[in-house]
């Protein structure tokens, strides 16, 4: 029986070569990603021995006003973890038949490798917002709401919460910049007044574009992938938690492995089975520069 790479007469021996597919599947990977642009990335493990990295909080240095002829007083910084990441494999796998190849050729397997791609990108974003969403620091309720329990299928999202979070970061020395949300928080505040009403607000880039400008500094991103529950006093209201965060402070992924691909030929099954597998794993290493906003996903 021919190996995978043997299939010339098919016009699939170079996609299915593995470092091609790697590339590929980590192109559409990157392209799919909503979170890692926004994180700390340390690659300080690959290709090292080792399991774990510790990741360091960042020290205060504090500066002030000198007399003439007189001495800084040096801020003493010390070492301490903020978090120790332990990167752990990560991967997703498909089969095609032969014959299935040999019919569909290479469009077939272009498109099983771009699902595969999205597949990997799909788990990461959905295991960082999460992590980044077990941070306490700064746990905010739409309108009236304190806990999951009080909120009611009315309670959105408004630029009101995003500046309370906006507040309480910046009163932690941190400075947010990403605000993540859902499509249906999406949709709230790009039919709130602020944006909607482009003559009292001089701006109609939402208007002309249907994408939330830049709100209060912060960029707006737009993710499938938060935590999302029931609350109300029926557990009855659907809630997602959107995310606003401090980039490159918040959260930190260590990676040992990138995205590399096993290929393999079943005979007796007549099918190829191609993994693609990368070891990594983030965790929060600020958690004062995070805030989560609970809010009603509404109808």
């Amino acid at each position: 029986m021919r190996d995978i790479i043997q299939l010339s007469e098919t016009g699939t021996a170079d996609i299915l070569m593995s470092e091609i597919i790697s590339k590929k599947v980590e192109e559409v990977a990157r392209a799919a990603r909503v979170f890692r642009p926004y994180l700390r990335f340390d690659d300080s493990l690959r290709n090292k021995p080792g399991v774990s990295v510790a990741i360091p909080r960042r020290e205060v240095i504090t500066s002030d006003l000198i007399a003439e002829m007189g001495t800084i007083d040096p801020s003493t910084l010390t070492f301490s973890t903020a978090a120790t990441i332990r990167p752990v494999e990560h991967g997703a796998a498909f089969s095609i038949s032969r014959q299935a190849v040999e019919r569909a050729g290479s469009n077939l397997i272009a498109g099983a490798i771009t699902e595969l791609g999205h597949a990997l990108s799909l788990e990461e974003d959905e295991d960082i917002a999460e992590e980044m969403s077990t941070a306490t620091s700064n746990v905010l309720y739409a309108k009236s709401a304190t806990g999951t329990a009080d909120l009611t299928a009315t309670d959105y999202l408004d630029p009101e919460l995003v500046l309370e979070g906006v507040r309480d970061i910046k009163g932690n020395n941190y400075r947010p910049k990403v605000l993540v949300v859902s499509s249906k928080q999406e949709f709230q505040l790009g039919t709130c007044d602020m944006f909607s009403n482009a003559a009292r607000y001089g701006s109609s880039e939402y208007v002309k574009s249907g994408e939330i400008p830049k709100f209060a500094g912060l960029e707006v991103v737009t993710s499938p992938n938060l935590v999302t529950g029931l609350g109300g006093i029926g557990t009855d209201v659907a809630y997602t938690v959107c995310l606003l965060f401090t980039p490159n402070e918040s959260m930190c992924m260590a990676v040992k492995r990138p995205i590399s691909i096993d290929r393999q030929y079943l005979p007796l099954a007549r099918k190829y089975v191609i993994a693609g597998t990368y070891d990594r794993d983030e965790k929060i290493v600020n958690d004062s520069s995070i805030a989560l906003l609970y809010c009603a996903d509404g109808t």
